[in-house]
């Protein structure tokens, strides 16, 4: 399957008075093929080392083989926030069964039930260890410092859970997936001599999902891990196309800067049909929020900018927001996924579309 994008409806013809006239776009298109050339110049250089995460065979390797550790386990339970969560969670929502963790073993194939534990809730956190009997469960922690206070809270449950269970077996269960050498975490993991999975040092939290972050889930899950990764490097090569006619990370990033930037709509709804997108849409607003929201510009002067990301399900919010949505303020743009559209082609052009709005950014428009 192939990741195209219809841009029909945010055309002036359909839109009048809101929409992008060809005299705008021009322009916009100009720079952002700057923009991909200030992109590819960073890859070569090294910058952008969740560009060649794809080819990264050591780090697969080393995932397929810790999942093989667990293949009997009924219970993954993953401890992390933001990336850590957010990118595993849109995998399994996109590739997994709607009802998985209901299935039977049998009809699970053999796989865990997948839970994670971001938002530590007592009361949620309490339920989730009282159903997931640690002897029967792999614990994945995932954080690249050990110093993000959410997670650190729920690895001490976790530990603490564990050893009343498991006794001095506890530390079977535990993998750590983290900084390869430097952070809390990984001190914690020397010391007690935890099993750990690296977290490549040079990729943010929100680009980590070709990582040990979702990779190790991933097999885990009994995923094709291959394909997502073969996935990954095709968009990857088609959003640093050049040719922005071919490109839909630009394209989609020419469009949504002009609409933020020219016709004032600061809020951007990523609205999936498909439940099983709604996960992308919740991995979105993070790629999205902590890319472009700044404070500063690039010279420091003060000026809070970045559009605003929304996420909606299909025709759940059809029936609770669209009318909003339509009949209320003219200030944002619906990007709607489409089923065909699949998980494995989105990695690139969530991560790269976004760099190239903050590239835009940079410049005025007398430029």
């Amino acid at each position: 399957m192939s990741l195209s994008l219809n841009f029909s409806y945010a055309h002036s013809k359909k839109l009048a008075g809101h929409g992008i006239a060809n005299e705008m776009l021009r322009p916009t298109v100009e720079r952002t093929v700057k923009a991909l050339d200030m992109i590819r110049n960073d890859r070569a250089a090294g910058k952008l080392p969740y560009l060649d995460l794809p080819e990264d065979r050591k780090a697969n390797e080393q995932s397929k083989e810790m999942a093989a550790k667990f293949q009997d386990y009924e219970n993954f339970l993953l401890a992390g926030i933001g990336g850590s969560s957010l990118g595993p969670l849109a995998i399994f929502s996109a590739l997994a069964n709607p009802l998985h963790n209901l299935l039977s073993t049998a009809k699970r194939k053999g796989a865990p039930r997948f839970f994670t534990l971001d938002n530590v809730d007592p009361v949620q956190a309490d339920a989730l260890f009282s159903f997931c009997k640690p002897e029967k469960t792999v614990y994945n922690v995932i954080s690249k410092s050990g110093a993000t206070a959410e997670t650190a809270a729920a690895t001490l449950l976790i530990f603490d859970q564990a050893k009343k269970r498991m006794g001095d077996e506890w530390k079977r269960n535990v993998v750590c997936t983290t900084d390869p050498t430097n952070g809390d975490l990984r001190k914690l993991c020397t010391e007690e001599g935890l099993q750990t999975l690296p977290l490549h040092s040079g990729v943010g939290g929100r680009f980590s999902v070709l990582t040990p972050v979702g990779l190790f889930p991933s097999y885990c899950l009994g995923f094709d891990v291959e394909a997502i990764l073969a996935g990954a490097a095709e968009m990857r090569e088609r959003c640093l196309d050049a040719d922005v006619q071919k490109n839909p990370a630009a394209q989609l990033a020419a469009l949504l800067y002009l609409f933020d930037s020219t016709q004032h709509k600061k809020m951007h709804v990523m609205m999936a049909y498909a439940n099983g997108l709604y996960g992308m849409a919740d991995w979105y607003r993070q790629l999205w929020a902590e890319s472009l929201g700044k404070e500063a510009d690039y010279d420091g002067r003060i000026v809070n900018v970045g559009p605003t990301p929304l996420k909606a399900l299909g025709a759940t919010d059809q029936h609770s927001q669209v009318q909003l949505y339509i009949e209320g303020p003219y200030d944002k743009g619906l990007p709607i996924p489409r089923v065909q559209e699949v998980w494995r082609a989105c990695q690139a052009p969530g991560t790269i579309f976004a760099r190239i709005v903050a590239e835009l950014s940079r410049w005025s428009d007398d430029e």
